[in-house]
């Protein structure tokens, strides 16, 4: 079934039924896969380059290639006593084909090694067509409630099945997952992704409970999926209603645990060299952005931005002694903002030695809140311009919400009677999404009105953005001050078309559900008492009168 070659020098297992002429210069045709017609890529990072391969007439529609890179010292090492992780999914891929687990075929391996050391390695799988991953499959498609039933015991039959093998797959989320539609009601699931799958011998709950948690966290949605899927996997010995519950209390707790582990993991992927940013230094500037955008992009954007800002342009947004920001449009891209943030005193300067600057703050915070699924304009860039270990300029660039206006600009519209907007669904809304930052550990220091954004989506649906991001924390659990200061900063910052009646109705929505709720007047009266403290003449509101 499968056979060892050469080919350039280089060893191979093939599969019987792979043509041969594939593998000519497959090395070197990857190394400048951009250049060949016939490689579409798929993903690219430090580690692997992922790739789709359409070779000729008589082979399979389309080859999935992966190809590991050269690795450093310590991975060389490791490989001399664990497997490369192609020859560990060769291995799986393998194994689930001959116990009859649906995944791709394995077609070739190949690992180039100098005295006994790994160097590079390539994996060619049979590419399943038509196949999506479960989890953007289940997300992009308005799927009825009987389809969504069926494919919920569809999964849970297959991890079932997975499990009775004695396989911890470790790494199972609805992206390892495909679907492949036959027929309109009929469909078929495989596993792919299987480097990290381990044979254990035998599987223990822990195990269990680890695989299942990581797939409730990427695919299963309502608790009626998890309660179907839970009976499903189960089955009718074990399925009774006190097993489903510890077994699901287990998996919660395990999940909740993940999820914590992977937002902190995604957090710092922004500073680093990665399949989505990339990171630039040398003596006089650092730079850190997404590869979508790059660096000479970048270089362009701020260009534009110092003629901007030397012309006294309109499209500058704000200019003061700390700061600029400014609208850079140009033709065929969405617009962008920029804000920099100036030289104001060398003692600044010697601060910021110990901490990182303005921009670079603003560059991790709205990565972190984004990863915590909070809006945000998406970060493009930042850059730190230095001089030695001094940092004199830094600027950050995002999108520009067009289509968002200001909190107290988007209330003016209360002052029109023939309004059609459901003002109690509005306070509703900006209190869900203030207690959702909150209960993520999520504390901004200068939560203005001026600093949300918000647009409606839908009728009576809105999206809120939070901005000048500089001064937010994230912390395990934010203190009962920390949160009152930031409602007090929202409450006399908000539009005085915001009555009392709707600053007490927000602070019941926000309150509902927490601890706070049974004494909530005790609190909202704290609230009072801080917001006194808060400049409110601009914005035309006066607390001294308010009893509660």
């Amino acid at each position: 079934m499968f056979n060892s070659i050469q080919k350039n020098n280089i060893g191979w297992t093939i599969r019987d039924n792979l043509e041969e002429s594939i593998l000519d210069n497959l090395y070197l045709k990857l190394k400048d896969f951009a250049a060949c017609p016939d490689f579409s890529i798929v993903k690219e990072n430090n580690v692997r380059t992922v790739l789709f391969l359409k070779p000729g007439k008589n082979t399979p529609d389309r080859i999935f290639v992966k190809l590991y890179k050269k690795g450093g010292l310590f991975e060389k090492i490791k490989h001399l006593v664990i497997p490369s992780k192609a020859c560990s999914e060769w291995r799986n891929l393998k194994y689930f084909d001959n116990i009859g687990l649906p995944c791709p075929k394995p077609l070739a391996l190949s690992e180039i090694k100098h005295f006994g050391l790994l160097d590079e390695s390539c994996l060619l799988i049979e590419a399943i067509p038509f196949a999506f991953p479960l989890n953007k499959y289940v997300e992009r498609n308005a799927l009825s409630l009987e389809k969504r039933r069926s494919i919920t015991t569809s999964l849970a039959g297959l991890i079932r099945n997975l499990h009775a093998n004695n396989i911890f797959y470790k790494d199972l989320h609805g992206g390892n997952i495909l679907i492949s539609k036959k027929t309109e009601s009929e469909f078929d699931l495989f596993f792919i992704d299987l480097h990290r799958a381990a044979l254990p011998g035998k599987i223990s709950e822990r195990m269990r409970i680890k695989d299942i948690a990581q797939l409730c966290n990427s695919v299963l949605c309502s608790k009626t999926e998890k309660h179907l899927f839970l009976k499903e996997y189960l089955g009718k010995k074990e399925a009774a209603n006190d097993s489903i519950r510890t077994f699901s209390r287990k998996i919660s707790e395990k999940r909740d645990r993940l999820e914590k582990t992977r937002i902190k993991s995604r957090s710092k992927r922004c500073l680093k060299n990665s399949s989505v940013f990339e990171y630039k230094k040398n003596s006089r500037e650092t730079y850190h952005g997404r590869k979508d955008f790059g660096k000479k992009q970048t270089d362009e954007v701020l260009a534009l931005h110092a003629l901007i800002k030397k012309n006294n342009m309109g499209s500058a947004l704000k200019t003061s002694n700390k700061s600029v920001i400014t609208l850079v449009e140009k033709e065929g891209r969405d617009p962008l903002c920029v804000k920099e943030n100036s030289f104001v005193s060398i003692l600044y300067t010697l601060k910021n030695m110990f901490r990182k600057s303005r921009a670079m703050r603003s560059w991790i915070s709205a990565n972190r809140l984004l990863v915590r699924d909070i809006a945000t304009p998406l970060p493009f860039a930042v850059v730190e311009k230095k001089f030695g270990p001094l940092v004199f300029e830094n600027y950050f660039i995002s999108s520009f919400m067009k289509e968002t206006k200001e909190i107290n600009n988007y209330i003016n519209v209360f002052k029109d009677p023939g309004h059609n907007i459901c003002k109690s669904k509005f306070i509703k809304a900006c209190a869900e999404v203030l207690k959702n930052l909150h209960s993520q550990g999520i504390y901004h220091a200068d939560l203005k009105s001026n600093n949300i954004l918000v647009t409606e989506t839908e009728k009576n649906i809105w999206k809120f953005y939070f901005i000048d991001l500089d001064r937010v924390l994230f912390k395990k659990d934010i203190s009962f001050y920390q949160s009152a200061n930031n409602l007090a900063q929202l409450n006399a910052s908000i539009s005085s078309l915001i009555t009392v009646k709707d600053r007490l109705k927000f602070f019941y929505y926000y309150a509902k559900d927490t601890p706070l709720y049974k004494n909530r007047k005790k609190y909202f009266r704290k609230i009072i008492e801080i917001s006194r403290t808060k400049k409110t003449e601009t914005y035309g509101i006066s607390f001294d009168n308010i009893v509660v």
